[in-house]
């Protein structure tokens, strides 16, 4: 079994293999942790929905040929993408692609090892901060 090292331990290794002139205390790859992250992302586009008073309320877009639904609110934001053959699949109108809690971001998973058509939280933001959704 692998004998897991506390951080403050592997510092000090660290700084004892160091040369003398050099043996400032190294610090940790600059990281951010993932809900300071989301915290982040979320108030940026709460800051876009709420300067285009979209805060809270359910809105349809489309992008390229794709139908969406989007909503934010001061605790999440959902980006659903529209089945546009619901009549196929009774039952499922379509899919979360993408979800933004104050805690975490959850994108679309890669299926089969090919790589998601849908826009990530990056694009999103981008998207609506670009103005390139047509609201329907």
């Amino acid at each position: 079994m692998p004998k897991i090292i506390p951080e403050k331990e592997k510092a000090k290794h660290l700084r004892k293999t160091l040369p003398k002139g050099n043996r400032a205390t190294p610090r940790p790859p600059a990281a951010v942790p993932e809900a300071k992250k989301a915290k982040k992302f979320l108030a940026q586009l709460v800051s876009h929905f709420e300067k285009k008073g979209w805060l809270e309320q359910p809105l349809r877009f489309k992008y390229g040929d794709k139908r969406y639904r989007l909503f934010c609110s001061l605790t999440g934001f959902l980006a659903y993408r529209i089945n546009d053959h619901c009549g196929i699949s009774p039952g499922i109108p379509g899919w979360p692609v993408c979800f933004i809690t104050p805690e975490k971001i959850l994108e679309e998973p890669l299926l089969d090892e090919l790589a998601s058509s849908e826009p990530g939280a990056q694009e999103w933001l981008q998207l609506i901060v670009d103005e390139k959704l047509e609201l329907i």
